[in-house]
């Protein structure tokens, strides 16, 4: 009876640790697809920006990639490796549109910040990512959380993000803009004109870069994070010395 028992145990143990890591599994996919990356906001009244034939226009795009502030991110522009993963891989793009090669996941090295079974239990706030900003851009740069109070303040910085030593990620809900979808990070490459377009660089790969009328866009960074508890708003990282803000 005793040797069968021994016989049996590596087996007992093997299937205890699948099941262990089988519901955990399940937890984290419980809490990210259930937590605080969803809220109780209900989007499906809206008109999908897809349906505005200028959204993914090519040659609208092809000028867009032309803006001072959306150039230097067209070079080795990296996606996200998962859905949780947009705010560093935000922040990544813009290290290296500063000339500071950086990896989506070494973004998070040596912060408060640290991910479970590889992803961001309910992703990361606008001022969590903020102070990962500061641990890996701080020395020399300048960041600051703002939220703009209508569209003529976001459009400001729109064009602020055109300068060369400044860059600005967007805190949003996909909700107002496409009638789906939850919070998200992405660099914004600057305003399109006469058209009056936002140049949203989606980190997602499924949606990829896009262009937004700026109210559109304001209606999506005007919403309430429920897990944080205050509005988006926008990342702004200045090179020091770089020159005033917009107030």
């Amino acid at each position: 009876m005793a040797t069968r028992a021994r016989r049996r145990w590596p087996l007992f143990v093997a299937a205890g640790c699948a099941s262990v890591l089988l519901v955990a599994g399940g937890g984290v996919a419980w809490l990210f697809l259930f937590g605080p990356l969803r809220d109780s906001s209900d989007w499906s009244h809206v008109t999908s920006i897809e349906r505005d034939a200028r959204y993914q226009d090519p040659a609208l795009l092809e000028r867009a990639w032309a803006l001072p502030g959306a150039a230097p991110y067209r070079r080795g522009f990296e996606s996200q490796g998962n859905p949780s993963f947009c705010g560093p891989t935000s922040l990544a793009n813009v290290s290296r549109s500063l000339g500071r090669p950086l990896g989506q996941r070494a973004a998070l090295e040596g912060t408060s910040i640290e991910p479970t079974f590889g992803l961001l239990i309910g992703g990361i706030t606008l001022a969590d990512l903020a102070s990962v900003a500061r641990v890996r851009l701080g020395r020399d740069h300048a960041i600051r959380v703002v939220r703009p109070r209508n569209p003529s303040e976001l459009r400001l910085w729109l064009v602020r993000a055109a300068e060369r030593d400044v860059r600005v990620i967007a805190n949003f809900h996909r909700g107002p803009l496409f009638a789906r979808g939850g919070g998200h990070h992405s660099p914004l490459g600057g305003l399109l004109e006469p058209e009056g377009l936002a140049f949203v660089l989606d980190t997602n790969a499924n949606y990829r870069p896009w262009l937004a009328p700026i109210e559109r866009l304001f209606a999506a960074i005007d919403t309430l994070d429920e897990g944080a508890g205050t509005r988006r708003g926008l990342l702004v990282v200045t090179r020091a010395g770089g020159g005033t803000m917009p107030r």
